[in-house]
């Protein structure tokens, strides 16, 4: 017991007097300094000569001593003291033998470059190196960029780039080769070494025979490329007069005619072809037609396209300028003119089915006791038998032209006539006939899969199957289907398809409010592009609050609608312009007029239409009319608390290709500011478009074409 217990007391005493070296340590005691090191030594590393922003090859490495020899575990910290370097580790831990070091990567200057390193209270050393240029990274212009000369001529240059590496530190003996690239130029002295300052100047720069933007690069291997910019002018006509169309007196509002023509011609006095002449009107409040520049034809000549005075009588004034030259002023007097004739100029003798829009218009031409046209003047149309105009007073445009906007037939079967008034004269009429819609053979077959409809449910699509089929008549070719159709959204058949077949699948989706679902064609006829099959997807969370609501009807019609093709076929069918962009526009002709005949008594339109949807996702834009001015028009993305189908979307229907009797559609009207004054749109119908593309098959169900969505 006595050995254990004199065995604790010496295990004790140790313990102690390490405790108090310890904290002797701490503290900071002893000889030496606060950390024990008292000498930084230089191992490796130093003057070292390398790229700048390049990392050094041997690391920079010292030795920590105390007064009894080397230190383990002291902080050695690394600091660039000048040049702007970096190194891999800031602080590092002296080794068991003291040894600490860092790999050094040089800054971007030039010269000498420093560390400095530190240890406790020991002295600090400093590493030096000497940084070089880097390689060539960039070549960039000094001076001659954007230089001016006439083609063919010489430029004064100098033309100097330098090269540089990528911190801007000059490159000496580079070699840089100066190319022509635009333009056709001739170069000398091609191949240059750069100076002390980095700099390389092309031995000379004709420009070549093209007028514009010419361009040299020049080039340095490993380095981006500079590229020097000319202007080279055209050579200037020595003579640029008018020929003709100049000090003319016109009906004001209508073309100068003959139009105003210039000549250009060299100093040989012969023709100059390809001169580039700027027309202007300058004053009279008229405008140009077609292209403001334009160039001389092989004879040295170019007229305006069309300069259409102001409707103000009076001085018009427009010049005509190209480089070099003086510009040529010439002059037109807008005079008032007094209607004397007014004559049919076309769109007579069409025929549509009663109470139909007519898919053209009548044209109709006033001119004065010369036969010279008249502009401006307001021509009135009254149409027979019942018959409706779109813009019942049009304005004769600078041809002397007018037509109504829009003629809807009367419901009297046989000719109807279109009187044009204008002033005292006579009318002037225009005929169409009127004729039977045909019998209803347009066959719509809905078939149901997933969740079964319920009564309310069944006979909102029924309903929507009877309203399509008062307004589409026509039966379409029938298609064969077989086991070799195309997969497609739409569950496959094997049949004889007479007119369309349409799959309604009614199946949780995402709940109210979210996705309605998707509507859409699968199968199109190749000879017509019109739907064979197609399918509609409904959630049944939103089909139920639809019911309640008493907007099912009209959701179920619009979706159809769908699948006939409206919104979804206009594209592939050139019906489409301006897809994707801020003012899309449906272009059938029997549309426009259906729109025209539904705007507001007084209302006007001043954009392209008809305007098609320009907001909203997928499933939404470019697929609706257009719901800030047609609003409760039923094949808008909106589903309101009422909604039309209108003489627009049927008439639609005529531009895609099916049979219509436009005259089943809902009474229909708008005018422009129509949202402003109605509040906000109803509910958004959020649709998806189906998944994968559409098919076109003959009428034995071979795919003869693949249309993207």
């Amino acid at each position: 017991m006595a050995h254990h217990a004199g065995r604790r007391r010496a295990l004790l005493h140790w313990s102690s007097m390490l405790a108090t070296l310890a904290i002797i340590s701490a503290c900071g005691g002893g000889p030496s300094g606060p950390s024990g090191a008292s000498q930084l030594s230089i191992v490796a590393g130093d003057g070292q000569t390398g790229g700048v922003g390049i990392a050094l090859p041997i690391p920079i490495s010292i030795i920590v001593r105390g007064n009894s020899g080397p230190l383990a575990a002291i902080a050695v910290t690394f600091t660039v003291s000048a040049g702007g370097g970096s190194v891999a580790q800031a602080t590092v831990p002296s080794s068991p033998t003291g040894s600490a070091s860092t790999v050094w990567t040089l800054g971007g200057t030039l010269g000498a470059q420093t560390v400095t390193v530190t240890a406790g209270g020991a002295p600090p050393v400093t590493f030096t190196a000497t940084a070089l240029a880097g390689p060539a990274a960039l070549v960039s212009v000094v001076q001659g960029n954007n230089q001016t000369a006439t083609i063919g001529q010489l430029l004064p240059g100098p033309h100097q780039v330098r090269v540089t590496d990528a911190f801007g530190n000059p490159r000496s003996g580079e070699t840089v080769t100066f190319v022509a690239v635009t333009g056709g130029g001739q170069l000398t002295g091609t191949v240059q070494i750069s100076d002390a300052t980095g700099i390389a100047t092309l031995g000379g720069w004709t420009l070549g025979l093209l007028p514009g933007f010419q361009s040299v690069e020049a080039r340095v291997a490993g380095a981006a490329t500079a590229t020097i910019i000319a202007i080279a002018n055209p050579i200037p006509p020595a003579a640029f007069n008018a020929v003709s169309g100049n000090n003319l007196s016109v009906n004001a509002g209508t073309l100068v005619n003959p139009a105003p023509t210039i000549e250009a011609r060299d100093s040989m006095d012969r023709p100059m072809p390809g001169v580039e002449v700027t027309f202007q009107v300058v004053s009279g409040g008229g405008r140009l037609l077609g292209l403001v520049k334009q160039s001389t034809d092989e004879t040295g000549r170019v007229s305006v396209t069309g300069w259409v005075v102001g409707l103000t009588p009076g001085i018009n004034t427009l010049t005509a300028s190209t480089f070099g030259a003086p510009t040529v002023t010439f002059q037109a007097t807008g005079v008032i003119a007094v209607p004397s004739a007014i004559a049919l100029l076309g769109g007579s003798g069409m025929s549509e089915f009663q109470g139909n829009y007519l898919s053209g218009q009548p044209n109709f031409r006033v001119t004065d006791a010369a036969g010279a046209p008249i502009a401006g003047a307001n021509v009135s149309f009254v149409a027979s038998d019942g018959g409706t105009i779109g813009g019942a007073v049009g304005t004769t445009d600078f041809d002397g032209m007018a037509a109504p906007l829009a003629w809807r037939l009367g419901n009297t079967l046989g000719p109807q006539t279109l009187s044009a008034t204008v002033g005292g004269l006579p009318p002037v009429i225009a005929t169409a006939t009127a004729t039977t819609p045909p019998a209803q053979e347009y066959n719509i077959d809905v078939r149901f899969n997933g969740t079964p409809p319920t009564p309310g449910q069944q006979a909102a699509f029924d309903n929507a199957v009877v309203r399509w089929s008062q307004i589409i008549l026509g039966d379409q070719p029938d298609v064969l289907l077989d086991a070799t159709a195309p997969q497609t959204s739409c569950p496959s058949i094997i049949e004889t398809v007479d007119d369309i077949v349409i799959f309604a699948t009614l199946e949780e989706i995402d709940g109210v409010g979210q996705i309605l679902g998707s509507a859409g064609p699968c199968l199109v006829r190749t000879s017509n592009q019109l739907t064979i099959t197609g399918r509609m997807r409904f959630d049944t969370a939103d089909l139920a609050n639809l019911e309640s609501n008493g907007t099912l009807g009209s959701v179920i019609l619009h979706e159809m609608g769908h699948v006939i093709g409206i919104g979804t076929r206009w594209s592939s069918l050139n019906l489409l312009v301006g897809r994707g962009s801020d003012m899309p526009f449906f272009t059938g002709p029997s549309a426009i007029a259906a729109f025209y005949g539904a705007l507001a008594p007084g209302a006007t339109f001043n954009q392209e239409v008809v305007p098609v949807e320009n907001s909203g996702g997928p499933g939404t834009r470019d697929g609706h009319w257009r719901e800030s001015i047609l609003d409760q028009e039923l094949m808008t993305g909106f589903n309101d608390a009422q909604n039309f189908l209108s003489a627009i979307t049927s008439s639609s229907l005529r531009d895609m290709g099916y049979v219509v009797d436009d005259a089943q559609s809902d009474p229909f009207s708008f005018q422009v500011a129509l949202r402003a004054a109605t509040g906000s749109p109803g509910m958004r119908l959020n649709e998806v478009p189906l998944p994968g593309p559409i098919y076109a098959v003959d009428r034995w169900g071979r795919v003869t074409d693949i249309i993207p969505r």
